[in-house]
């Protein structure tokens, strides 16, 4: 007597458990308790890592893309083009982490997908939708670095975040429009629970897209190769003609030009990081689509796990690229959050240069006099518990003993570090 799928019988329909040979019983209970058993005390440590690692991920992810959206949007500062993409790049990652991480885990853990057929397709809709708005959100940065660094003058009046703007508006609809037939196909395929006599044999279900070769092909080549190509292009066109400048003794060492090579070398590093963390999942896919039995063994499905955790985890390592290379990201950070980080402020007044009279003892010489600029470098140290407190730096620009008793040269001018929007 043949004995039915469990898969076939609705799990609320009784079983008439008399009509069921005992080794076809016996069968079942070695085919799907006996593994899960096996299991246990491997998955033990999984289960406390996997939490760990991926909440770690959304922690970063959710509180430092979180910062930079505020940060940009409060600081007049930062009005700039590329800030302006910075800001679009960090909406699209924190979209990316919300909508797809916690899934994710609960994939990882619960080997079963337990959220319904409507969110499986609004979980793999944002996440396409959001990985596309990042990588094509960076092809923009490095088209305006190349305007910026390769026609200065020129693109001025392009580069404006009015347009940048319309560009970051124009790109929304068109991956939200693009990205339909993800929501369409994408659906939960799987069996249900099934009580089984003394055991219930868990429910197996699965939140898949269509997974042909053509759409793996197509991801790859949308969604990372042809993106990457064109701003490997594009930065090497932009340090061919810097180099060209450089031989000529056209380039200098200005604040501005200075800061221009700041800004790229951060859009550098942003986008090696994309490409290095989701290189091993793009690999991962196309290796599959080669061959379809790579996934079946236990050690090759911990090697996806860490595709996907290298993958996601882009998304929480930008703003902690933006906060080290670029100084007015780390001072407008705490500006807008003077009562959890030390803020400094320096306000400069122009002041008409004044001789200052100077006071000398009898043992100084009475000629070394000179003028001098009392200019106020100010400090402001702020904190929850407290009133702030300000210090007061004398800058000296002459020669001769500043009013107050310190000896000449003893404060030298501070330049300023700020970083010049571009």
């Amino acid at each position: 007597m043949a004995f039915w799928p469990c898969g076939k019988i609705n799990a609320s329909t009784p079983l008439d458990y008399t009509i069921l040979p005992i080794n076809e019983t016996l069968g079942y209970i070695v085919q799907f308790l006996a593994p899960q058993l096996n299991q246990e005390k491997s998955l033990r440590a999984k289960d406390v890592a996997l939490p760990i690692f991926w909440g770690l991920i959304v922690l970063l992810g959710v509180v430092g893309n979180l910062l930079v959206i505020i940060v940009i949007l409060k600081g007049r500062q930062l009005r700039s083009t590329t800030n302006a993409f910075i800001l679009n790049l960090s909406i699209s990652d924190f979209l990316f982490i919300v909508c797809t991480v916690p899934f994710t885990l609960v994939i990882q853990l619960d080997q079963t997908w337990i959220f319904g057929d409507v969110w499986c397709k609004v979980m793999h809709y944002s996440t396409y939708v959001s990985c596309l708005l990042s990588i094509y959100t960076m092809v923009v940065m490095s088209i305006d670095r190349y305007l910026a660094i390769v026609y200065p003058l020129s693109s001025v009046r392009y580069r404006r975040v009015r347009y940048a703007g319309m560009v970051v508006g124009a790109m929304w609809p068109i991956m939200l429009v693009s990205m339909i037939p993800v929501l369409l196909s994408a659906k939960v395929e799987g069996t249900d629970a099934c009580d089984l006599w003394y055991f219930v044999i868990p429910a197996s279900k699965n939140c898949l897209l269509f997974n042909s070769d053509e759409f793996v092909i197509v991801f790859f080549a949308v969604a990372y190769a042809l993106p990457l190509f064109a701003i490997v292009v594009m930065y090497a066109l932009m340090l061919k003609r810097v180099w060209t400048r450089v031989g000529l003794g056209v380039m200098n060492d200005t604040s501005r030009n200075k800061s221009k090579r700041k800004v790229t070398r951060m859009i550098v590093v942003i986008v090696a990081v994309f490409g290095l963390c989701w290189l091993p999942l793009q690999v991962y896919l196309l290796a599959q689509m080669v061959d379809r039995t790579v996934g079946a063994q236990e050690w090759q499905r911990y090697i996806l796990y860490t595709a996907n955790a290298l993958a996601y985890s882009n998304s929480s390592v930008n703003p902690l690229i933006y906060a080290f290379f670029s100084v007015q990201f780390r001072r407008s950070f705490m500006q807008v959050f003077p009562c959890c980080f030390r803020s400094r402020t320096n306000k400069v007044t122009p002041r008409p240069l004044a001789r200052v009279p100077e006071r000398h003892s009898g043992a100084e010489n009475p000629d070394n006099s000179g003028t001098h600029v009392t200019d106020l470098d100010t400090e402001v140290f702020s904190c929850c518990s407290g009133k702030p407190t300000f210090q007061h730096n004398v800058i000296d620009f002459g020669e001769g003993t500043v009013a107050g008793g310190a000896t000449r040269h003893s404060v030298l001018k501070r330049g300023s570090s700020l970083d010049t929007p571009v």
